[in-house]
C-alpha cells in the first residue's frame, strides 16, 4: 500500500512524478553500496539518541548493516530497546528517506564476518584506528519494518509498505 501525504495541494504531475516506481528507484539508489546515515534510537530514560554514522551498507532495501565502535551508546541502547529509525539522503539532499526497523547486535561469528566482508567501504569507521585489541567493532543489524519517502523542496512525503519495494 503506497500513501502519499502533502501539507499543501499539488498537481496530478507532482503525483505521478513521485511514483511507485521512482520511489523504488530512489529506494534502491540509497540502499545499494556505501551510504552515510543517521541512526536514531531510544536511550533508558525514553529520550532518542541520534547517530551519524559513517559505514552504513544495504544488500537490499529490507536489511540495514552498519558498524559501530563496541563502545558505542547506540550499541547499549539497541539492545535495551531495538525500535530504531534510519535515515539517508542523496548528496543534494533532495531524495531523503527514513527506514524504521527493528535492529540487533549481532553475536554470531560467521554472521559477522559475513557482514563484514560484504560492507565495501569502511575507510569512515574512524574508530578503527583507536582499537588495540581483540574484535574492535559491532555490527548492528536492522530489519526494515516501514519506509517513507520524502522530497522536502516540494513538501511530500510518501509511506510505502516495504512489500511494495518488492
Amino acid at each position: 500500500m503506497i500513501k502519499l501525504n502533502d501539507r499543501r495541494d499539488f498537481s496530478l504531475n507532482n503525483i505521478q512524478a513521485h511514483s511507485l516506481s521512482e520511489i523504488r528507484k530512489v529506494v534502491r539508489k540509497l540502499t545499494s553500496g556505501h551510504h552515510l546515515g543517521v541512526l536514531s534510537c531510544v536511550d533508558p530514560f525514553g529520550r532518542p539518541h541520534s547517530s551519524w554514522m559513517g559505514t552504513v551498507y544495504a544488500e537490499d532495501y529490507q536489511t540495514i548493516v552498519a558498524i559501530s565502535s563496541p563502545e558505542g551508546r547506540k550499541v547499549k541502547y539497541i539492545e535495551q530497546n531495538p525500535q530504531v529509525e534510519w535515515m539517508v539522503a542523496d548528496e543534494q539532499l533532495f531524495h531523503v528517506v527514513y527506514f524504521k526497523g527493528v535492529a540487533r547486535i549481532m553475536e554470531d561469528a560467521a554472521e559477522i564476518k559475513k557482514a563484514w566482508n560484504d560492507i565495501p567501504d569502511k575507510s569512515r569507521s574512524y574508530f578503527l584506528r583507536f582499537q588495540d585489541r581483540g574484535v574492535g567493532f559491532k555490527i548492528i543489524e536492522t530489519k526494515v519494518k516501514s519506509v517513507e519517502y520524502r522530497v522536502p523542496t516540494e513538501n511530500i512525503f510518501v509511506e510505502v509498505a516495504v512489500s511494495d519495494l518488492a
